[in-house]
C-alpha cells in the first residue's frame, strides 16, 4: 500500500512505454522512474474522477439510475506514508451529489477502514498480505526488474508524435515550485503502429534481445522458485527446461522470435479489417480515444505532480448506455524521505470484514440508520439472498434435493421447513416453551412469536392469521409459506423446469 509512490511510478513507467529511453528536453525517462522508488515517506494528495458520456438515444431507467451514481464519481485521498509498515489515508468519495468520508489505516501489514456512520473500524485483512505469505519479490529485486524494463522499451519503443519537455512554475500542496513539466499525448489510432514498430525493433536486434531474455531469465528465476516452493509437492506447475534462469531465458527468447512474425502479421491484418470485421474497435482505436499525460519533476528528479486524463470511446451499439468515459487523476506529493508520522487509528470495537458472525442485517446495524454508507450497502444487494424448495408435485424429480427436509401440503396450503429456511436467512429461532418459540428477522430485527399447533402468530407485536397451524413432522417443525414469508419480508417466486418445480424464497 505504497499509495502516491506508485501511482508516480505508474505514471512515469506508462511515459517509459510510451516514450522510451531517450532523454527527452534533456530529461532522463529512466532516471526519472528509478528514483520514485527511493521515496520511503511522504505525504500526499490525490484526486481520481470519472465523466461519462451518455448515449444520443433513450436510456432505460436501470441504466440511467447507474450512470447517475458514476457520472461525475470523484474520490479525494490525502495520504500520510510513514514507511511500509504504516501508513494512513483520509478522503471523501462523493457521488450522485452525495458524499461518503472515510479513513484508512496500514499498521504493522494489518489494513483497517472507517467509514462515516460506522460504529467502529472494518479490518480488511489481519496481514496485509491476501496470499498470507510474505512478498517473494525483494525491493532489490524489483528495482531490478524496473531497469529490465526500462532496458526494454528503451531500446525499442518508438517516440510518440507529441511529446515535450518544458520548464514551468507549478503548485504544489500549496506551494509554488520550479519544475520541468513532461508533457505525452498519445491517440488510441497509435496503439496498433506503436505496438507493430516495437515488435519489428525487437526482431531486428536478435543479440541484444536474446541477451535481455537471459537476463530476465536469471533474475526472476529466484522468484518463479520460491513461488514452486510454497506449492505443495504434488503440484508440478512448471517445466523440467526450468531448470535454471538462463535456460528459460533462452527459452523465451526463441518462443517470441517464433511467434513475433505471426503476431506481427496479425496485427497488419486487424489494422487492415478492422473497419469491417469488427466496426465497435473504430471508436475505441480511433483519435478519440486519447491519453494526455503530464508528469511535474523537481531537480532531483523527484515527481511532485502528476496529471492525467484518459478518454476511451466505446462501441455504440443501438441499446449502449454510453459512448465515452473519461478517468481524470492528479497527485501532489511533498515531505520526501522527511520524518512523517501516519495518524493512528482507534480500533475500539473494531469488526473483520471475513468475520462469519457479521450477518447482513448486523453489517446494516453497525452503520447508523439513514447514513449513506448503509443505503449504498442496501442498494450494492449485500443483503439479497434465495432459498429453494423443492414443490411436492407427483412425478417430480428429486435428484438433488434428497437431503433436505421437503414442502408438503396441507388443505390446499405449502407447508416448509421453518428452520431449514430460517438459517438461509441468517434468522435466529429459539423455543420459548415447548410450544411457543421466537423467530427474528436478521434484517429489521422484527420478532415473530408462534406457538405449535396454532393459527395465531404475533409478528411486530401485531397478531396475524395462519391458513393452517404450526406442526411438528419427522423432527420438523412446519409453517404455511406465505405466512412465513410475510414473517421475514420475503418474495415468493415458484419456478418449473422439466419435471421439476420448486419455490424460490426471495429477499431483495
Amino acid at each position: 500500500m505504497r499509495g502516491r509512490q506508485w501511482i508516480c511510478a505508474g505514471l512515469a513507467a506508462l511515459l517509459l512505454v510510451l516514450a522510451g529511453c531517450q532523454p527527452i528536453g534533456g530529461l532522463d525517462v529512466p532516471k526519472l522512474l528509478l528514483k520514485q522508488m527511493e521515496v520511503a515517506s511522504y505525504e500526499g494528495k490525490q484526486t481520481v474522477s470519472i465523466e461519462i458520456e451518455a448515449a444520443n438515444h433513450e436510456v432505460p431507467a436501470v441504466d440511467a439510475a447507474a450512470l447517475q451514481m458514476i457520472d461525475g464519481a470523484e474520490l479525494t485521498v490525502e495520504t500520510k506514508v510513514q514507511n511500509d509498515q504504516r501508513m494512513s489515508m483520509e478522503g471523501v468519495f462523493k457521488a450522485a451529489g452525495r458524499q461518503l468520508p472515510f479513513r484508512l489505516s496500514l499498521k504493522d501489514r494489518a489494513v483497517a477502514a472507517w467509514i462515516e456512520g460506522a460504529a467502529a473500524p472494518i479490518i480488511i485483512s489481519e496481514d496485509g498480505d491476501s496470499s498470507g505469505g510474505a512478498s517473494l519479490v525483494t525491493t532489490e529485486e524489483s528495482r531490478a526488474i524496473g531497469r529490465l524494463a526500462l532496458e526494454l522499451f528503451g531500446k525499442y519503443a518508438p517516440n510518440p508524435s507529441d511529446i515535450s519537455v518544458k520548464p514551468v512554475t507549478e503548485p504544489v500542496l500549496g506551494e509554488d515550485l520550479a519544475l520541468k513539466q513532461v508533457h505525452l499525448e498519445f491517440g488510441g489510432d497509435e496503439l496498433l503502429p506503436w505496438a507493430k514498430e516495437l515488435i519489428r525493433a525487437a526482431m531486428q536486434d536478435k543479440e541484444g534481445l536474446k541477451q535481455w531474455f537471459v537476463t530476465a531469465g536469471r533474475l526472476l528465476y529466484p522468484a518463479a522458485t520460491g513461488a514452486l516452493d510454497n506449492m505443495p509437492p504434488d503440484q508440478d506447475v512448471l517445466p523440467d527446461a526450468l531448470n535454471e534462469g538462463e535456460a528459460i531465458g533462452l527459452s523465451l527468447y526463441e518462443s517470441f522470435m517464433e511467434y513475433a512474425p505471426e503476431l506481427l502479421a496479425e496485427l497488419e491484418q486487424m489494422e487492415k479489417d478492422l473497419p469491417a470485421h469488427a466496426p465497435g474497435a473504430d471508436a475505441l482505436l480511433s483519435p478519440a480515444t486519447k491519453l494526455v499525460l503530464d508528469l511535474y519533476a523537481d531537480g532531483d528528479l523527484n515527481i511532485r505532480k502528476s496529471k492525467m486524463q484518459l478518454t476511451i470511446a466505446l462501441p455504440s451499439p443501438a441499446d449502449a448506455p454510453f459512448s465515452a468515459i473519461t478517468i481524470r487523476q492528479t497527485s501532489e506529493m511533498g515531505r520526501l524521505n522527511e520524518d512523517v508520522k501516519a495518524d493512528e487509528m482507534d480500533m475500539t470495537n473494531a469488526v473483520a470484514l471475513d468475520d462469519p458472525e457479521m450477518t447482513p442485517g448486523k453489517w446494516l446495524r453497525h452503520f447508523e440508520s439513514g447514513s449513506l454508507a448503509r443505503q449504498w450497502l442496501k442498494q450494492s444487494g449485500a443483503t439479497a439472498r434465495t432459498a429453494s424448495l423443492l414443490m411436492p408435485e407427483p412425478g417430480a424429480d428429486t435428484y438433488g434435493w434428497d437431503e433436505m427436509p421437503q414442502p408438503y401440503v396441507k388443505n390446499g396450503t405449502l407447508m416448509v421447513p421453518l428452520r431449514h429456511v430460517a438459517e438461509q436467512f441468517d434468522a435466529s429461532l429459539t423455543w420459548d416453551s415447548k410450544t411457543k418459540l421466537s423467530l427474528v428477522d436478521d434484517i429489521t430485527g422484527a420478532v415473530t412469536q408462534i406457538e405449535l399447533n396454532s393459527k395465531k402468530a404475533t409478528v411486530g407485536g401485531l397478531e396475524i392469521d395462519l391458513p393452517e397451524a404450526p406442526e411438528l413432522r419427522d423432527g420438523q417443525l412446519y409453517v404455511p409459506v406465505r405466512s412465513l414469508a410475510y414473517m421475514l419480508g420475503l418474495w415468493l417466486q415458484k419456478v418449473e423446469f422439466y419435471d421439476s418445480a420448486w419455490v424460490d424464497l426471495i429477499r431483495k
